[in-house]
């Protein structure tokens, strides 16, 4: 997964990161219960402190999450990632912290290759906040619905955050042409219920997904799935 750095480049991905910012602000100053930060380029969870990689040069998840709890004070935040891929970059910035939560399902033994097994667990301040569902190659829906909502009640619903952001990849598809789970579009539906079930202000933040023709319907789908939830509970 190389990046290639052309005229231009800085320039877009530093926008892409201001679309997360706007996203976090709004989520608070218009007391929102979701916001979608439609970011391209994406600027992904592989960026780390100090280094691009993975397509992405900033990590605007982070960078997101960073400005809600040291500028914005929201209190605590928890991190899903349910990007098929690890979030090596978000895992090495937050670390040793323990504010926020990382939480990360994704594919065992796949890119970016020795990040991701369940022992890393965080460092120092952050041991315990690092969270690693690492799920087997092939995994189909329900396997991956059944996870999501295990991890969040069981790990994020303890840690009570104030804030939640989701990095939003859908490369989870059946048909994304570099990922190994086989989920179906109706699914995503079913993790933007699984997202609400926390009844948390939620900012989206689009990352990874490659299937160009679906990508739309499955990400429309987890921001659907997360309203109707929304409103059932009003």
């Amino acid at each position: 997964m190389t990046g290639i750095i052309a005229e231009g480049t800085f320039q877009a991905a530093y926008e892409a990161a201001q679309v997360a910012l706007t996203g976090a602000e709004l989520l608070i100053e218009e007391k929102a219960h979701g916001i979608f930060a439609l970011c391209r380029p994406p600027g992904c969870h592989h960026a780390q402190r100090d280094l691009c990689g993975g397509y992405c040069f900033f990590n605007n998840a982070a960078i997101a999450v960073r400005h809600l709890i040291d500028v914005l004070k929201v209190g605590k935040v928890a991190i899903i990632d349910i990007d098929y891929h690890h979030g090596n970059g978000t895992q090495e910035i937050f670390y040793k912290h323990s504010n926020p939560l990382y939480v990360s399902l994704h594919g065992a033994l796949d890119y970016p290759f020795y990040w991701g097994a369940e022992d890393e667990v965080g460092e120092d301040e952050g041991a315990g906040f690092n969270v690693n569902v690492p799920l087997r190659l092939g995994t189909q829906d329900e396997e991956y619905i059944e996870a999501l909502q295990t991890i969040i009640d069981n790990r994020v619903k303890e840690y009570n955050p104030q804030i939640v952001v989701v990095s939003l990849g859908v490369d989870t598809y059946a048909n994304d042409p570099i990922g190994g789970f086989f989920l179906t579009t109706p699914a995503y539906i079913q993790i933007g219920r699984a997202l609400a079930s926390l009844r948390c202000p939620t900012l989206f933040v689009l990352e990874g997904g490659y299937a160009v023709t679906e990508i739309g319907d499955n990400v429309a789908n987890v921001l659907q799935g997360f309203e109707d939830n929304i409103a059932a509970c009003r």
